[in-house]
């Protein structure tokens, strides 16, 4: 019988020693590259094939071959720093020409924009869609939340859907949840909250403020929110609590844009780089076929010793 409980024991042990080992802390995450092209880059957004747009310098750009193959798709004045894909349409905020347009994402360049809408103030910035349709965006100059109603003729027309009396300093980042509550940033690292079903123009709630003040990109991977601040990527609890480190590199000069690829891994344009990095999401380990046969062989040992117990106890 005691043999058998050390047998049983020590099966046990290796299986919670091999086939549930704790994930790595979020602090620890990998920065690997995942595309070099000219300086600076902005924006970013992945499409169902998983192509990543993104912009530099004067260019919209169509990166390809796993962030090996960049293609410029149409010149801009500046950068766009507000990209998301809805129905086979990439849609991208130039705030240099106080617009949101959008192409095809199959588009051959030289790609035609169309006008979206003309924004009421300067630099639109950070876009995104909910699930019904709505387009909202964020503006750096007056620190309000514009909408566009799903289905709108355009150009659409903006309506005011938060006014920057709820968020103190300028917005920047834009990210919609899985509920369809709205995640706002603003240049002063506060994360702002509008509930889904609010009346317009919605009241924000602050949820958090993120150490730093420079960027403010958000987007959700996981149904965890991210956002970048100085040169670190940040995880943000929607609880409330306080925002931690995810992600940080010595690679990293100005990490501005975030998206969220097919996989989940974060996508990050560095503006003040040639880089775009890659952020892995921590794994989990899977046990091994060899792993989960010690597994099994450790519950049937420990269900022998147990068989054995219980006999002997009745015999008694």
């Amino acid at each position: 019988m005691f043999k058998l409980l050390r047998w049983a024991t020590l099966a046990v042990a290796l299986s919670v020693l091999f086939g549930f080992s704790a994930p790595a802390p979020a602090s620890a995450q990998t920065v690997t590259v995942y595309g070099t092209n000219s300086t600076g880059h902005a924006g970013g957004v992945f499409d169902a094939s998983g192509n990543y747009f993104v912009s530099r310098n004067g260019f919209l750009q169509r990166v390809t071959g796993n962030g090996t193959v960049f293609t410029d798709l149409l010149t801009l004045a500046n950068y766009s720093t507000g990209m998301a894909v809805r129905g086979g349409n990439l849609y991208y905020s130039d705030e240099n020409a106080n617009a949101i347009y959008r192409i095809a994402t199959n588009c051959v360049a030289p790609c035609t924009p169309t006008l979206v809408a003309n924004t009421p103030t300067n630099a639109p910035e950070q876009i995104a869609f909910d699930a019904a349709g709505n387009l909202f965006y964020s503006s750096f100059q007056s620190s309000d939340v514009y909408r566009l109603a799903a289905g709108c003729v355009e150009p659409c027309t903006s309506i005011v859907h938060a006014n920057g009396g709820g968020f103190q300093f300028r917005t920047f980042g834009v990210a919609i949840a899985a509920n369809g509550d709205r995640y706002f940033s603003t240049s002063s690292g506060r994360i702002v909250r509008t509930p889904v079903g609010c009346t317009e123009p919605c009241t924000g709630t602050l949820v958090t403020t993120v150490p730093g003040n420079q960027g403010g990109s958000l987007t959700f991977s996981n149904g965890v929110l991210y956002m970048n601040s100085n040169t670190s990527i940040y995880a943000v609890p929607t609880t409330g609590a306080a925002a931690t480190v995810y992600a940080t590199s010595p690679s990293f000069v100005f990490p501005y844009g975030l998206a969220t690829a097919p996989n989940g891994d974060l996508i990050v344009a560095d503006l003040a780089s040639a880089n775009i990095f890659r952020i892995a999401p921590a794994v989990v380990p899977v046990p091994t076929l060899s792993e989960w046969a010690m597994i099994l062989l450790g519950l049937i040992l420990a269900g022998a010793a147990t068989l054995v117990i219980q006999r002997r106890t009745v015999s008694l």
